[in-house]
This record gives structure tokens, sequence and C-alpha cells, in this order.
């Protein structure tokens, strides 16, 4: 984590935010949820919480906050490519599902998302170093 992202986690909920990677099915899920709770209203689009997850995420590019142990936060990128002008493509990471529970908002928790995926995803060269928001 570089500095800048430290910083901001140390200020989001007084040093209590913890951002990490999320691992396995049961955290991908309960991202989802929160996404979903976060976007107040979105829709259930019918499918299982395991295949929801299945089609939307990429394993190792899903990060969550966690504050006293719940996560109140997540966002994820998936691999893509971005056409610029003169016909060439470059690859980039799209990032997406950015969300914090109503409850947790104002306080620094998707400044410290998107700052440690962005440097961690810089680090790693995965997508690209171009990271718009979708």
């Amino acid at each position: 984590m570089n500095e800048i992202a430290k910083r901001e986690s140390a200020r989001a909920f007084g040093g209590r935010i913890e951002v990490r990677v999320l691992q396995g099915l049961q955290e991908l899920v309960t991202a989802a949820n929160v996404f979903r709770a976060a976007m107040v209203g979105l829709p259930n689009f019918g499918l299982s919480q395991e295949a929801l997850v299945a089609e939307l995420y990429e394993p190792g590019r899903a990060y969550g906050a966690f504050v006293d142990g719940q996560l109140i936060g997540t966002t994820d990128s998936y691999t893509s490519a971005l056409r610029v002008p003169g016909g060439a493509e470059l690859p980039h990471a799209a990032v997406t599902h950015v969300g914090v529970l109503p409850t947790h908002t104002r306080r620094g928790a998707a400044t410290a998302l998107l700052r440690t995926q962005i440097d961690r995803g810089a680090r790693a060269r995965r997508g690209g170093s171009i990271a718009p928001r979708f």
C-alpha cells in the first residue's frame, strides 16, 4: 500500500478500517450483498448468489473494506481492453461494483478501497495502467 493509501486508511473510521483482497466464495457472496445494499434498491437479478459471484467476479480482483471485522464496502475490477484513437487497444482494469453500506458512507471507506485497488493493481500490472470506473 502506498503512503497516500496508508494515510487514507488511517483516517477512515479512526484507523479501524482494513482493506484487503476478498478470499473465497462466502466473502464474495457477502460483497455482492453489500454492493446491492449500497446501491439502495438494486433489484435481485434472479441468479443464486453463487452463480452471480461466478459470473461477475474475477479471482483476486475484489477488495473489501472491513471495520471491526464487518465488511462495509467493496470494489472489484475485470480485465478489459480500451480502444484509443488510431485503433490501438490498451489493456485496462475496468473498476466496478464500488459501494459502501449507507450506514458507513462519507468517512473515507470508498477512498481507501479505490486507492488500495489502484495502487495494488498498478504494482501488479494487472489490466494495464488505465482504470476507468463503470
